[in-house]
């Protein structure tokens, strides 16, 4: 009747003890290589989070899914979250991976920001009277996005690019 931390911590002490690897843990106490591995990765997320587990407050579901964050605060957002709205593993599932998308994209267009498109976004932006944003996909392509408030705007936009 171990938590999965306490568990955890036994893994643990077997390997630091008798400096077994993963795969000795797992024979000597019955148990798949993976499901050590993953017992053993609950006791790299911070503290708070470790101590919900302890308490029973969020599954090791829940913590194994928080693992795939980058950072300690979101995961401390996030674990938060579970407490506070009794959030399912599968919703923590889709939560991490739309924060984790939503972060690898701004990586990404920080990354391949050209300033050539930014100084087009303000240029564009002046001259249209409206948001734009160039979303380059390598040095010299991309997409231009133009952003419209109505039918009648578009209209409108449609009208001062055919006569550009």
């Amino acid at each position: 009747d171990l938590s999965p931390i306490e568990e955890a911590k036994g893994y643990k002490v077997l390997m630091d003890t008798y400096s077994l690897t993963h795969e000795e843990v797992s024979k000597s106490v019955g148990k798949s290589r993976s499901v050590v591995s993953n017992a053993l990765r609950l006791l790299t997320l911070p503290q708070k989070v470790v101590d919900l587990i302890s308490e029973g407050k969020i599954t090791s579901g829940h913590a194994r899914t928080l693992l795939s964050l980058k950072n300690e605060e979101c995961i401390l957002k996030v674990a938060n979250m579970i407490v506070e709205k009794d959030l399912s593993v599968r919703e923590v599932e889709k939560l991490c991976k739309n924060l984790n998308d939503k972060l690898e994209e701004k990586t990404k267009s920080k990354r391949l920001k050209n300033p050539f498109f930014s100084e087009v976004e303000i240029s564009l932006r002046e001259c249209l009277g409206r948001k734009v944003k160039v979303i380059s996909k390598n040095k010299n392509r991309g997409t231009l996005q133009i952003e419209f408030y109505n039918k009648d705007d578009l209209i409108e936009l449609t009208n001062l690019l055919e006569n550009k």
